[in-house]
């Protein structure tokens, strides 16, 4: 048989030997036997076997090649353990195991898999009971878990009714858990009262205050103080809370603000925090100091038509329309001011804008504020679209580390004559000057430009020179909406 590479026998029972004949193969040969019936005594006749099989290779019906041997049979025993008969259906399922009695474990495992709880025998498929411990997994920080039955699949949440019955084979069982969500309290205080208890607060989710505002207590008058919110979040509980209220301390203008009755000059330099509209329609006020103030609210200053200057020297941050709408502020000193949101100064009376943190312009900032004359931003990166749209006054605009100009961002700056761009910047949005129509003379400073609209200066009747250190043809689009601009090319000039 040494000179046999390849056996297939097919339909033959048990009138040839075929398994004398796969022990006498050499390893490697391709075999095909269907149909065979073998007599073996013990289970290690069957696990010689298949560990011989093992050594094989496959041949499917047209002869083609295939990893392993291709066996299709039954094997006969009287007595066979249910570890071989899974053995044998894991590695050759065609194969049967004909037997009188089978002997057969199953093993009850730890819920990781990690450890034998318990093992228990069966005979002839009979069904299996658990005895030993109740099994535990370990609680979380979210939740603690319940035993509720077994399943073959680890980690299931799921109870396999029949895992317990019918045991034949060798079988492994792990614990199913149902897991019971922790809840916690959560307290809510004001200084040492306690105004709420919320209790059955499910992990991870998010307990509510529902009662009254809380007061400030143990100060002579709790009207000069305003409550701003709690000291710790409570939209993830995952443990027992003690929240206490934080204060603000508003001073002693405070009953004047809420019935709108300040006039002339108010000057509040330990305020650091108002509410939205807090100075709206106060049409008798001029001017506003409050140096500790550090977020300009929505529409604080709408309506106040007399105001002429507001000085909040910490500020960092300007709200939507916070001088929109018929303000009359002409004058602003914020020299801590990084970021200005949507409208901020729309429609207001500003003649100069001089803002040297600022890092961040938002949609319709200065949008129509027709006595604006000059803009300066020493670090300002980037200015969004319709920022200074209508701006009729604008002359001077200094934007030294300007990189990007938004769709219409100085469209309508009618009294603006020249433009000057420095190195930095990379991109002009469509329309970015559009009807600027004074503007005379633009200057590039930039050699590379990532993107230059095709109508960047649309309707620029007046622009005769544009100077550019690039050569002809390196950016597209020229005369970028200019239509009556010559294009000096190459930055053989000066200006």
């Amino acid at each position: 048989m040494a000179r046999v590479s390849t056996l297939r026998l097919e339909n033959n029972g048990d009138s040839i030997d075929s398994k004398g004949i796969l022990n006498a193969l050499n390893a490697g040969s391709r075999v095909r036997v269907i149909g065979f019936v073998w007599h073996v005594d013990t289970d290690e006749d069957i696990t010689e076997m298949l560990d011989v099989l093992d050594t094989m290779r496959g041949l499917n019906e047209t002869g083609g090649n295939e990893e392993k041997a291709q066996m299709l049979g039954t094997i006969e025993i009287d007595t066979v353990s249910g570890a071989v008969l899974l053995d044998t259906r894991l590695r050759y399922p065609d194969i049967t195991i004909s037997y009188e009695h089978v002997n057969s474990h199953c093993y009850f495992y730890s819920w990781d898999g990690t450890e034998v709880l318990y093992t228990a025998d069966s005979s002839d498929g009979a069904n299996v009971e658990y005895g030993g411990v109740t099994p535990e997994k370990p609680e979380t920080e979210a939740a603690t878990y319940t035993f509720e039955g077994w399943s073959r699949i680890m980690g299931s949440d799921t109870i396999q009714d029949d895992a317990m019955r019918t045991v034949i084979e060798d079988r492994i069982l792990y614990p199913v858990f149902s897991p019971s969500i922790k809840t916690f309290t959560v307290r809510y205080y004001s200084d040492s009262k306690l105004l709420q208890t919320i209790t059955d607060v499910p992990y991870g989710s998010r307990a509510l205050y529902t009662g009254n505002n809380p007061s400030k207590t143990g100060v002579s008058d709790p009207t000069e103080y305003v409550f701003t919110g709690w000291d710790v979040p409570t939209t993830d509980v995952r443990s027992d809370m003690d929240v206490h209220a934080v204060f603000q301390y508003i001073g002693y203008d405070y009953k004047h603000l809420l019935q709108g009755t300040l006039e002339g000059t108010y000057v509040n330099n330990r305020v650091t925090a108002v509410s939205i509209r807090a100075f709206q329609n106060m049409d008798k006020l001029v001017e506003v100091q409050m140096d500790s103030l550090l977020t300009i609210p929505e529409s604080c200053f709408t309506s106040c038509d007399n105001l002429k200057k507001v000085t909040c020297a910490s500020a960092t941050e300007i709200r939507g329309s916070a001088f929109g709408s018929n303000c009359g502020v002409e004058e602003v000193d914020m020299p801590s001011m990084k970021k200005l949101n949507s409208s901020a100064f729309s429609g207001s009376k500003l003649k100069s804008v001089n803002m040297p943190k600022l890092t961040t312009v938002g949609i319709y900032a200065f949008q129509y504020n027709r006595q604006l004359e000059e803009v300066h931003f020493a670090i300002l990166t980037t200015i969004d679209q319709l920022v200074f749209n209508g701006c009729s006054s604008l002359k001077t605009i200094d934007i030294p580390k300007i990189v990007s100009i938004g769709n219409s961002a100085f469209a309508n700056c009618t009294s603006l004559e020249e433009m000057e761009f420095p190195a930095s910047i990379r991109s002009i949005d469509t329309n970015a000057f559009g009807s600027d129509t004074a503007l005379r003379t633009v200057i590039f400073r930039s050699s590379t430009m990532n993107y230059l609209a095709y109508n960047a200066f649309n309707k620029c009747t007046n622009l005769t020179d544009i100077y550019v250190p690039w050569a002809e043809g390196d950016v597209g689009g020229a005369p970028w909406g200019a239509t009556n601009a010559t294009i000096h090319y190459g930055g053989e000039w000066e200006v």
